[in-house]
C-alpha cells in the first residue's frame, strides 16, 4: 500500500532530500534535480513543498568528486 503525502502521489520534498542525503553518506549538502547532469538547474523548493512522485525520475547530486559510486 503506498503512502504517499499526498492523494495525487506526491511527497514532501524534504522528506525525500533527507533520505538521500543519509543514503549518500550523511551528505546533507546535496541536491535534487530531474536530469542526470549535475552542471543543469536544480530544483529549488521549501521542505513542506510536494515534489511529484509517481512519474518522475529525481536524481541527487553531492558536491566534489565522490570515493565511489553510489547506486
Amino acid at each position: 500500500m503506498p503512502a504517499w503525502d499526498h492523494e495525487d502521489g506526491a511527497l514532501y520534498f524534504g522528506l525525500v532530500h533527507n533520505a538521500c542525503a543519509i543514503i549518500a553518506g550523511n551528505r546533507h549538502d546535496g541536491y535534487l534535480s530531474r536530469p542526470r547532469d549535475a552542471s543543469l538547474p536544480r530544483l529549488r523548493m521549501n521542505h513542506l513543498d510536494l515534489l511529484a512522485a509517481r512519474s518522475a525520475i529525481y536524481f541527487y547530486h553531492v558536491p566534489g568528486d565522490a570515493n565511489y559510486d553510489i547506486v
